[in-house]
């Protein structure tokens, strides 16, 4: 059993906080504008900073894009230099409360900074080839600074929460680092409060990971119904309930729309729920194998269950891409992409944990 359980996979993440080698950052008075640099030192919170660090990037984005338009190089360099140095100085910013760092100014701006990585990676291709480098050094500062926020954003743990977990040092933990008994409150998760009740009186693993992959399934399947109202058509990918389910007849509200505890939940919601729920899995799963409370063979039952769901609601995901396009939702799309990197995270850990033969 020991070698199914191969290594923590935010390791596997922390070539995301990768940069070059440790450089003296420029101050701000050298990045912003006289007027920006004004209004930096006349509002001193958090989500004040944040606006002007998103609006001095879009400027900084526009002067590269026409920088590398006219192909004046020096321009270009200038640019990047600028940029990096504004995710440095982003990163610093610490928000006096917790919910500052969830505000839509972050969310906004860890937005820009995933939009301003994109068109950098087609602009780079445009120019020659020995100023790849400098491109890759400010994409990595704006991942950095994603990252940071998303962290933020999420309650993600670090690496570093965890160094001196015992499991890490035998191998025993296919997902995230060891975390104690974690409680899930209806408002951060989006559960609802029968499913936060299912989840607090199942204490076995095997029982909590169904009450989990229910809660992902009815996400999906929600979301999947949206889909529908909106195009007219069915997902061209579906979960095995929802054909089970396709011709029985449901309650109808007032509008005529299905009638259940999902209804009022915005799409986001939905989907940040079903996030919240397949890391609940993996946290759980990691918490007993690291605490050694159940035997190997009782966790690969549990496991191998796990990874057939995940393993189904991968591909259903592209359905949220398609739905997001149809939202233009800039929340749905900062949650979509929480919710593919944790399915991600969680693929790989079924590879690892399982020799990769559910796929």
């Amino acid at each position: 059993m020991s070698c199914v359980f191969q290594i923590p996979f935010l390791m596997l993440l922390a070539s995301l906080g990768a940069g070059s080698a440790s450089e003296t950052l420029p101050p701000l008075e050298q990045v912003f504008t006289l007027y920006e640099m004004r209004l930096y030192r006349g509002k001193n919170d958090y989500k004040s900073h944040m606006k002007l660090f998103r609006k001095a990037l879009e400027r900084n984005s526009k002067l590269l894009a026409a920088s590398g338009k006219e192909s004046d190089l020096r321009s270009v360099l200038r640019v990047l230099a600028d940029m990096r140095a504004l995710s440095e100085h982003a990163l610093r910013e610490t928000p006096a409360r917790e919910k500052d760092g969830r505000s839509r100014e972050a969310k906004r701006l860890e937005i820009r900074a995933r939009r301003i990585v994109e068109a950098m990676d087609d602009l780079k291709l445009a120019l020659p080839f020995e100023y790849r480098d400098d491109f890759e050094d400010c994409i990595r500062s704006l991942e950095k600074l994603r990252k940071h926020l998303l962290d933020q954003l999420f309650g993600r743990l670090t690496p570093a929460d965890t160094r001196s977990a015992p499991g890490i040092a035998h191998g025993l933990l296919p997902f995230t680092p060891a975390a104690p008994a974690v409680s899930f409150s209806q408002s951060a998760d989006g559960f609802t409060d029968e499913e936060y009740t299912k989840i607090q009186r199942a204490q076995k693993l095997d029982r909590r990971t169904r009450v989990f992959l229910k809660i992902a399934e009815d996400r999906l399947e929600a979301l999947e119904e949206r889909w529908t109202r909106v195009t007219g058509q069915e997902p061209p990918v579906t979960g095995k309930k929802r054909k089970k389910k396709k011709n029985k007849k449901k309650k109808k509200g007032r509008n005529g729309e299905d009638e259940g505890p999902l209804t009022f939940h915005a799409h986001w919601e939905l989907l940040h729920a079903y996030e919240r729920a397949i890391d609940g899995v993996m946290i759980n799963i990691d918490e007993k194998a690291n605490q050694q409370r159940l035997s190997g063979k009782e966790i690969l039952k549990v496991l191998k269950r796990f990874c057939e769901n995940v393993f189904e609601f991968d591909p259903r995901l592209e359905t949220m891409e398609k739905l997001a396009v149809q939202l233009d939702d800039d929340d749905f799309w900062l949650t979509l992409e929480q919710a593919k990197k944790t399915t991600e995270i969680a693929r790989k850990g079924c590879r690892l944990g399982l020799g990769g033969d559910l796929e």
